[in-house]
C-alpha cells in the first residue's frame, strides 16, 4: 500500500484508508500527507506512526529528525554470512543513472545501519536491521551494497537474477524460496519514542504477517511443516495451551500458564515446542465482532511477536472470536463445577481454537 497520495497512486493509499475510517489526522502534512510523519516503502509490511494533531506531528517529526526514534525492522537476505552482525555506514542518494532508485553514492547524505544475524541458512539469513538514519530505500539499498539484498526486492536485486551466487545443490530451495516471496521480504518490526503530549516512552510491535512468515517456514524448513501444532488462548492474566497430535488431526487441552509476562509465555513455549517437536504455533487473535482491534486483540500480537523472537517455529494468528463461550458451552454440557474452572476455560479455549486451525488445513 502506498502511504500517500501522488502521482500515479491518487487513491488507495494509507491516507485514503485513514481518511475513510474517519481518523482525525494533523493538518502538517499539507492536504496530500495529513498525519503523515514517515513512510514505509510500497510492499514493506510492518508498522508506521500517523499524527492526529499538529502538535503531535511537530514533535514526531523533531524527534525522528534527532534521531530520538528507535525502528527494528526484520529482513529475510541473501547470501552467505561472514559475521553475525556490523554496522553499514555508506550514504545514500539518487541513483546516477536511475533517477526512481537509490544507490551508496560519494554524493549521497549520511546513512547507518547496524544489523545482526538473528538466523542463519545456508544460502539466506534472518536479519534484523535498525537505521540510525531515515534515508529513502536505506536498509534495501545498505543490505544490496554489502551483497546481502532483501529476498523479493527485484528493485535492488533481490529476485531471481540472486540465485547465480547460490551454491549449486541449494539452488532448487533457492529457486522456491524465489517463488514464493511475491515482494521485498522486509517488514517494520518495531518502533519506539516517547509519547508527544505526555513525554512517557512507548513501544509498538508487529508480529510477522502471513507471506513473510511462510517464506522463514520455507527456509526452516525445505520438505514442509510437519510436526505438531501449539495454540495459545492469550487472557489477560492466564494463556491457555493446547497441542495437537503428530498427524495434525484432534487438539488436546495442555496446560494454563499463569502470572507470566509475555517472555516468560514464549520462553515455555519454546520448552514445550522443543519436547514436542512442534513448527507451528498458533495464537487466538480476539478481534471484536465488527472486525475492528481492540486492546485484547494488540495483548495478542505482542504475545505472538515474543513467541516469534522465541521459537523457531511459524506463528499464526488466528480468530477466535468465540473461542471462550464455545469452552465455556462445552464445560457446562460436561456438568463441571464453576469453581476452578477459569484455567480448565482457558485450555479449552486454546483448544477450540487449535482445533479450527486443524480443520482449515485439513479441508485445504
Amino acid at each position: 500500500m502506498v502511504v500517500h497520495p501522488a502521482p500515479g497512486a491518487m487513491s488507495g493509499t494509507l491516507v485514503n484508508a485513514l481518511l475513510g475510517r474517519g481518523a482525525p489526522l494533523s493538518g502538517v502534512g499539507g492536504a496530500l500527507r495529513p498525519g503523515i510523519v514517515h513512510r514505509l516503502d510500497k510492499e514493506t509490511s510492518g508498522l508506521i506512526v500517523a499524527a492526529k494533531t499538529d502538535a503531535a506531528h511537530r514533535a514526531l517529526s523533531a524527534a525522528f529528525e534527532e534521531r530520538r526514534v528507535r525502528k527494528t525492522y526484520l529482513a529475510l537476505a541473501w547470501g552467505a554470512w561472514r559475521e553475525n552482525d556490523g554496522v553499514i555506514d555508506a550514504p545514500v542518494g539518487r541513483h546516477p543513472k536511475d533517477r526512481k532508485r537509490m544507490a551508496v553514492t560519494d554524493g549521497g547524505r549520511p546513512a547507518v545501519t547496524r544489523w545482526r544475524l538473528r538466523e542463519e541458512f545456508p544460502f539466506a539469513g534472518l536479519v534484523e536491521a535498525r537505521p540510525e538514519t531515515g534515508r529513502t530505500h536505506q536498509i534495501r539499498v545498505h543490505l544490496a551494497h554489502a551483497h546481502h539484498a532483501v529476498i523479493g526486492d527485484i528493485e535492488y536485486g533481490g529476485g531471481a537474477a540472486s540465485l547465480g551466487s547460490v551454491p549449486t545443490a541449494y539452488r532448487p530451495r533457492a529457486k522456491a524460496v524465489a517463488a514464493l516471496a511475491e515482494r521485498q521480504m522486509l517488514h517494520a518490526r518495531a518502533i519506539a519514542f516517547d509519547h508527544p503530549r505526555t513525554g512517557r516512552p512507548v513501544a509498538f510491535v508487529s508480529p510477522l504477517p502471513e507471506d513473510f512468515s511462510e517464506v522463514l517456514s520455507l527456509l526452516r524448513r525445505p520438505d514442509g511443516e510437519r510436526g505438531r501444532v501449539i495454540a495459545l488462548d492469550p487472557g489477560e492474566a492466564r494463556v491457555g495451551v493446547a497441542v495437537s497430535d503428530e498427524g495434525r488431526f484432534l487438539a488436546t487441552t495442555a496446560e494454563t500458564l499463569e502470572g507470566l509476562p509475555d517472555e516468560g509465555v514464549a520462553k515455555a513455549v519454546a520448552a514445550l515446542a522443543r519436547e514436542t517437536g512442534a513448527d507451528t504455533v498458533v495464537v487466538g487473535h480476539p478481534v471484536r465482532m465488527d472486525g475492528t482491534v481492540g486492546p485484547r486483540a494488540v495483548r495478542a500480537r505482542e504475545l505472538a511477536a515474543a513467541v516469534e523472537d522465541a521459537v523457531p517455529a511459524r506463528v499464526v494468528l488466528w480468530d477466535e472470536r468465540l473461542s471462550s463461550a464455545e469452552a465455556e458451552r462445552i464445560m457446562a454440557e460436561r456438568g463441571e463445577k464453576a469453581r476452578g474452572r477459569k484455567g480448565r476455560v482457558d485450555q479449552l479455549a486454546a483448544a477450540v481454537i487449535l482445533q479450527g486451525f486443524l480443520d482449515a488445513g485439513a479441508r485445504r
